[in-house]
């Protein structure tokens, strides 16, 4: 009889192993097969195309807009509510984008251009970064998205209405080359946003820019006008600040309680005068108590340096004394 040897053995008992890796190998693979068609596991592609007078790329979670070829500088298009968008939103790649970036000579961004459409399945914006080409952000280009962090950088001068409402922002700075922000421009976009600066160099703020930004706690204004209802239902407000720069500011501007020597006010019962070179603070209930204004804080520092100059004054007046003293004296 035929004795088997000891590798034929371990041959033997190892060819059910070897079966089943094969086996289990298989079954992986038909597995994964939809995860690739579906595109959830798949290599980085790069789609790109021209839309109007611009080039875009798609590369994984970024999409870049720069001017088309043999364009220096570039405006991008116009799109409406009745169906008419960009090509890049047919693209594969676009449900992936998070980030945008505009520049190399782009100088306007379309209106409605990036906007959120609910049953689109597309492209949820978190950060958008525009370079120093970017003049002008048009009508509700950015309208509805996820953007938490814009990057603006000097040379923008107007953003449009509501071109960046209903947004998730976490800050916002917005650049000194700034001149215009629209009616309802940031309109309802406070995603965790706590401190806003107005600068001195922005001109006009337009109707309900940031209203009902409830995530507010802290706002210096500096601009020259600012519409009505800009910031209503904002806050609870814990610091206001705004500044004698400022020339007009519209009805219902700011739903606080603003509380003078005791006295409660409507912001609509205060007239420029009374708001102006003021700084306001609160406890978070909605009511904002004056403190010293602009204004009497300067006169405060004025009556400091007299006192220090009467002070010094009298220490030489009381120095030149004793020393007469001191010589009549010793010449008795």
């Amino acid at each position: 009889m035929y004795a088997t040897t000891e590798n034929e053995n371990v041959e033997k008992n190892h060819r059910p192993i070897r079966i089943a890796v094969v086996c289990a190998a298989v079954m992986m693979a038909v597995a994964l097969v939809p995860l690739f068609a579906d595109g959830l596991i798949a290599e980085e592609t790069v789609e790109e195309g021209n839309d109007g007078d611009v080039h875009w790329v798609i590369s994984g979670d970024t999409m870049t807009i720069t001017p088309k070829e043999g364009k220096d500088k570039a405006d991008m298009d116009d799109y409406d509510d009745a169906g008419e968008e960009p090509n890049w939103r047919k693209a594969v790649g676009w449900p992936n984008v998070k980030n945008v970036e505009i520049k190399g000579g782009v100088t306007c961004v379309g209106k409605r251009a990036f906007a959120y459409v609910d049953d689109e399945g597309g492209a949820k914006i978190e950060t958008v970064t525009f370079d120093g080409s970017v003049k002008k952000i048009k009508e509700c280009a950015f309208i509805s998205q996820y953007i938490q962090t814009i990057n603006f950088s000097e040379g923008l001068e107007e953003i449009g209405p509501t071109a960046f409402g209903y947004c998730y922002l976490a800050s916002l700075t917005l650049p000194a080359s700034l001149k215009k922000i629209g009616d309802n421009g940031f309109f309802l976009s406070g995603g965790s946003l706590h401190d806003l600066v107005l600068p001195e160099t922005l001109e006009y703020v337009g109707w309900g820019a940031f209203e009902g930004i409830g995530s507010l706690k802290r706002v210096t204004i500096s601009c020259k006008e600012v519409g009505g209802e800009a910031f209503a239902m904002v806050g609870p407000l814990e610091y206001l600040e705004i500044s004698s720069n400022v020339k007009k500011i519209g009805g219902n501007a700011i739903t606080c309680i603003f509380v003078i020597d005791g006295q409660e006010h409507d912001f609509n019962d205060l007239d420029i005068d009374q708001l102006r070179g003021t700084v306001w603070t609160g406890n978070g209930d909605n009511y904002l108590y004056l403190q010293n204004s602009a204004g009497d804080q300067s006169n405060n520092d004025n009556l400091l340096l007299y006192v220090a100059i009467g002070v010094c004054a009298v220490i030489v007046i009381v120095a030149i004394a004793y020393y007469l003293h001191k010589k009549q004296q010793s010449s008795v």
